[in-house]
């Protein structure tokens, strides 16, 4: 028999080696909605690119308008410095009450704003946006 009493115990430290997971960003969406707008002005810019996120490049823009008179004219505006800004989804004109969508896909920016452009007709409108950037 072997004796192991002359042995000192050692203590065994177990690390577990955690793999990474894999970033689905095709399935990521980002949702932004704003106040109602009654006049045209800019809304409010969110800014949707993160350090830890990848570039969302798709965007939707829903426009929910009541109280309209005749028409308004809504666009979507993006921007890579958070100063400059261009439309990305152009003027839009809505001529009825209800919710609308238009989107916009390969256009990767690191800022979005929803600008109430015009109202023609009254100022009784109220512009809704709701947003979606999917990564």
């Amino acid at each position: 028999m072997l004796d192991i009493s002359y042995f000192t115990p050692v203590k065994i430290q177990v690390y577990k080696v955690l793999k990474p997971v894999a970033y689905r960003h095709e399935q990521q969406n980002l949702y932004l909605f704003s106040s109602g707008l009654t006049a045209p002005a800019s809304g409010e810019a969110y800014q949707i690119d993160l350090p830890i996120r990848f570039s969302p490049k798709t965007f939707l823009m829903a426009v929910t308008v009541t109280s309209i008179n005749t028409n308004v004219v809504v666009r979507l505006d993006g921007s890579i410095d958070g100063t400059n800004y261009a439309p990305i989804i152009s003027g839009q004109t809505i001529t009825g009450n209800g919710t609308s969508f238009y989107n916009v896909t390969n256009m990767p920016v690191k800022y979005i704003q929803p600008v109430f452009v015009s109202e023609s007709g009254g100022t009784a409108a109220v512009v809704t946006f709701g947003l979606s950037a999917t990564l």
